[in-house]
């Protein structure tokens, strides 16, 4: 994959830093597939990590998996270090969102798309709806692309 050295320059590495305890500690590295927000949460219940090892169960493609897999990262990454305004979003604000990529990604999987270049892949755009009609979180779901692209959007 391909990406010009302004935007590689401002990805995170394997050693970034995710989450960090209230001593500074790091407790999840960007390398992990594992992210504790434990810290995070008022109330930290079972739901307080986010496993990206679970985010696609098959391994028939693992090429794929692993990018789609850099991919979630890459933009629950974003959703917490990218922000453009001077509020931060919450562990369960980032929870929901994983929720809807956790959806983008198996979508994805299962008709072996990526990631790249989300909004203009018309094909994959229709797999999502079609996975949404029956649903009513189609609204929920179009808000939550479009706050995407505009963070990317405003990142780049």
């Amino acid at each position: 994959m391909y990406y010009p050295l302004s935007i590689k320059k401002n990805y995170p590495t394997n050693k970034t830093g995710i989450t960090f305890n209230s001593n500074g500690t790091i407790l999840s590295y960007f390398k992990d597939n594992i992210w504790d927000f434990t810290p995070y949460l008022y109330r930290p219940t079972i739901a307080n990590k986010i496993d990206f090892n679970n985010i696609i169960l098959e391994d028939s493609n693992k090429n794929l998996k692993n990018l789609l897999i850099f991919q979630a990262k890459l933009l629950v990454y974003g959703l917490m270090f990218c922000n453009t305004n001077s509020r931060s979003i919450s562990a369960s604000s980032i929870f929901s969102y994983y929720f809807n990529i956790r959806i983008l990604v198996r979508i994805a999987y299962q008709n072996k798309f990526s990631l790249d270049n989300l909004s203009s892949n018309n094909k994959f755009t229709s797999y999502v709806f079609k996975y949404f009609r029956n649903k009513k979180k189609t609204g929920l779901f179009l808000f939550f692309i479009n706050y995407i692209k505009k963070k990317f959007q405003d990142y780049q």
